[in-house]
């Protein structure tokens, strides 16, 4: 991969996540909703969906400061992991019928879908595990 390609894929998934960790702060109704209730029953619906939009934010930013890429890329990864069981939670149940959440979101269709965007981001974010090669000299 080029090193420009690499800094434009850098940058976009720093701003993706960056953007979705301040929704959860802007429209936290929308993610509280998407909480399964075993993880209510550990912590309040606000401090999961808080938690994971502080991580987003801190991850995206910290992906484009070069020291600390490669951890922001694992903490990105490991967000993921541990927001999957509440689409796994969406998914199972058919949809939420919740009134905070947009007519899109209610369908356990919906739910399927957003699924496998885990695992793009997941991919997205692991180039960026791996140390960067030192530009070749001419």
């Amino acid at each position: 991969m080029s090193p420009r390609v690499r800094r434009g894929l850098q940058w976009a998934l720093a701003i993706f996540f960056t953007v979705a960790g301040l929704n959860h702060f802007f429209n936290p109704a929308f993610y509280e909703a998407l909480i399964p209730p075993v993880f209510v029953d550990i912590a309040p619906a606000w401090f999961w969906n808080y938690a994971s939009g502080a991580g987003e934010v801190v991850c995206g930013v910290l992906l484009m400061v070069p020291r600390f890429t490669r951890l922001a890329a694992w903490g990105m990864i490991a967000i993921l992991i541990a927001v999957f069981p509440a689409n796994i939670y969406h998914a199972l149940e058919g949809g939420l019928d919740h009134p905070d959440l947009p007519e899109a979101m209610k369908s356990g269709t919906a739910a399927l879908v957003r699924l496998p965007f885990q695992l793009v981001f997941g991919l997205w974010a692991w180039p960026f595990t791996r140390p960067q090669a030192p530009p070749a000299s001419r």
